[in-house]
């Protein structure tokens, strides 16, 4: 299967993302405390690619190029809410099928 996104393991691109990362308010630098409790000095608001195409294409890619070589990969989730449209992205890039998990904790759905 061909892809789109590419196979090589390194972003070759990875400076220009970023700083268009910073550019689209994507990126943001004080202190943080993330949802697990840590503390950092970065933050990445991935909410807002969803209103830039280009970036939000090259993230998937980013992100899909960034799992481990010798991960079999037969099936992704996307999560809601953030992860939702790369996880998209990756899944018609790639072909490959695409589960969503409910962000609810009933079974109604």
């Amino acid at each position: 299967m061909s892809s789109t996104l590419g196979d090589d393991h390194v972003y070759p691109d990875l400076d220009r993302l970023l700083l268009d990362l910073e550019r689209v308010s994507a990126v943001k630098f004080g202190d943080f405390t993330l949802k697990s409790g840590i503390r950092s000095p970065v933050y990445f608001d991935l909410r807002v690619v969803v209103s830039h195409p280009d970036v939000m294409r090259r993230v998937a890619g980013a992100l899909w190029r960034a799992r481990h070589p010798s991960a079999r990969v037969d099936v992704l989730c996307g999560v809601p809410y953030t992860a939702l449209p790369l996880a998209t992205v990756i899944s018609v890039e790639e072909g490959m099928p695409m589960v969503i998990r409910s962000g609810h904790g009933n079974d109604e759905e």
